[in-house]
């Protein structure tokens, strides 16, 4: 039997946690991102994402506003652990984050820095890279734009 997938928004320390496990083994872990970067003053404001595949938490993101430009929703921080990749789990994280960030009706634009790799994901999502790359953390990056109807 396959096992059950659940997206679920965090709301207890227990799901922080396990949502901050994840991003300290992806980021951290497999790609030498600093431990000190890797939870900033964004957490504390986002929305987080915890995705199960059955009751092991596997990936997670979060969802978040800049105040200097309200109008714009940001994915950020999307990681999915190494077992569970190849799954189809982020496409899943990816349009939970949709639905929140849609539902909330106050947004024109969806942002996102995606590594390059995967940058793929997004455009099939109707994404558009904007900008040449960039290294964020020695790792290349490309600043993607959703609009939001």
């Amino acid at each position: 039997m396959k096992d059950k997938i659940d997206i679920i928004e965090v709301k207890t320390d227990e799901h922080f946690q396990k949502a901050f496990e994840i991003r300290k083994k992806v980021f951290v872990e497999e790609q030498n991102v600093p431990a000190e970067n890797e939870i900033d003053a964004i957490d504390s404001e986002a929305i987080h994402i915890l995705a199960f595949h059955g009751d092991e938490a596997a990936g997670v993101a979060r969802i978040f506003s800049r105040k200097e430009n309200p109008s714009e929703a940001w994915i950020g921080r999307v990681a999915v652990l190494k077992k569970f990749r190849k799954m189809g789990l982020g496409k899943l994280i990816l349009k939970r984050c949709l639905v929140i960030i849609e539902s909330k009706k106050c947004f024109n634009a969806i942002r996102l820095h995606s590594q390059k790799y995967i940058a793929p994901l997004y455009i099939q999502f109707g994404f558009v890279p904007i900008g040449e790359p960039f290294f964020e953390e020695g790792i290349e990056h490309l600043d993607m734009i959703k609009r939001v109807s």
